[in-house]
């Protein structure tokens, strides 16, 4: 792009800092001043405030980053309902009005490749986690069994919980590390039943974030993930950096990034499900640990630096 003055106009103060620090890093020129003469504005969210500045200023390229939309843009594109289709037209009529779009995964990149001629993929970084200093503080904290393998299953609003009781009954041998939580008036009547007899080799954790997950990958063997990607990148991350066996329910946003039966275990139905983890279980799998850690290892800091500095310099 040569060497130009960057605007950045991002109203999500956490993004906007993150954004900030990448490109002083990587020494790209940007302001945060209208009154400063500026060559490309960079924007990322998709609200009236970023359509009046892209009309105050025709003469100037937008540059757009998805990473703060993208989980809307993954429930849109997903959905038939009215609305899902009115926001999937919203969004192209938005990137085609786009000089550069800055995606964090190639299925977006995919999705929208007809709406603007530029896409460049700049991952997020791997967390920087704090983690309990040794196993012992973990057991206690969360009142596990330390004479029992563990298994980790993502399941943030309860969706599978019916999956979760075939599993836990067919290995009562394992403790099951359920992360998720539905208050009971949101609960279906099938749902407070299921709950209401799950095995007790189950221990739920209705509240996480990427430390106490990461705890728990530090003691766990295998995380089944329903719903990670509803949160954030990071959960993904963890999983991959702590080499635990992915089982991820299949999802058109990985693809083109993690390799089935390469990088994780895809599953769509229970019965894949169970026989996935039946031939980990049982040592007749493959151990995909090292490809996936690889995968991810140099989502650093200063990796992302680079890409920043390879798509705005």
């Amino acid at each position: 792009m040569g060497d130009i003055m960057l605007l950045v106009y991002i109203q999500n103060y956490s993004f906007l800092t993150k954004v900030i620090q990448y490109l002083k890093q990587a020494d790209i020129q940007y302001t945060t001043d209208f009154d400063m003469n500026f060559s490309s504005i960079l924007l990322a969210e998709m609200n009236s405030k970023s359509l009046k500045i892209m009309d105050e200023y025709p003469d100037k390229r937008i540059i757009f980053m998805t990473h703060l939309e993208e989980g809307k843009i993954v429930h849109c594109f997903q959905s038939n309902q009215k609305r899902s289709r009115l926001y999937r037209n919203r969004y192209h009529s938005f990137f085609s009005k786009c000089y550069k779009l800055i995606v964090s995964l190639p299925y977006f990149k995919t999705l929208f490749k007809k709406d603007c001629d530029q896409i460049d993929v700049i991952p997020y970084e791997i967390p920087i986690i704090n983690i309990s200093r040794n196993t012992r503080d973990i057991y206690q904290k969360y009142h596990l069994n330390k004479r029992k393998k563990r298994i980790i299953v993502i399941d943030l609003y309860y969706d599978y919980v019916e999956f979760m009781y075939d599993v836990a009954v067919r290995y009562p041998k394992f403790e099951f590390i359920y992360m998720g939580y539905q208050p009971k008036y949101l609960l279906t009547r099938k749902q407070s039943m299921v709950l209401q007899k799950l095995p007790p080799s189950i221990v739920y954790i209705p509240y996480f974030n990427e430390n106490i997950f990461s705890d728990i990958c530090k003691i766990g063997c295998i995380v089944i993930d329903f719903t990670s990607y509803l949160l954030n990148r990071s959960y993904l991350y963890i999983s991959l950096s702590f080499k635990s066996q992915l089982l991820l329910l299949d999802t058109p946003l990985y693809q083109d990034f993690l390799i089935p039966s390469k990088h994780c275990y895809f599953f769509k139905t229970k019965d894949e499900l169970l026989l996935r983890l039946g031939k980990i279980i049982d040592d007749r799998a493959m151990n995909l640990t090292d490809v996936g850690y690889d995968l991810i290892r140099n989502y650093t800091f200063y990796e992302i630096v680079q890409k920043y500095r390879d798509s705005l310099q």
